[in-house]
């Protein structure tokens, strides 16, 4: 899958993405209310900025349960 340049600027031009992808960088994985209670956000804006770091290719889901 080719990712454009230009997505990948754009999903890191979000100061709550750059949050997220910094929390999983330095934790590993973790699931959104993980990313909610750490970060201090709201639910959708969590699931909001990890989904547009997934369009990106930055960040891979994995869904248990």
């Amino acid at each position: 899958m080719h990712i454009e340049q230009t997505q990948i600027f754009s999903a890191l031009s979000n100061q709550i993405r750059l949050r997220c992808l910094y929390l999983l960088a330095t934790n590993g994985e973790a699931c959104v209310c993980d990313v909610v209670d750490t970060l201090r956000i709201t639910q959708p804006s969590a699931s909001k900025a990890l989904s547009s770091l997934k369009a990106a290719g930055l960040v891979r889901d994995r869904r248990e349960g």
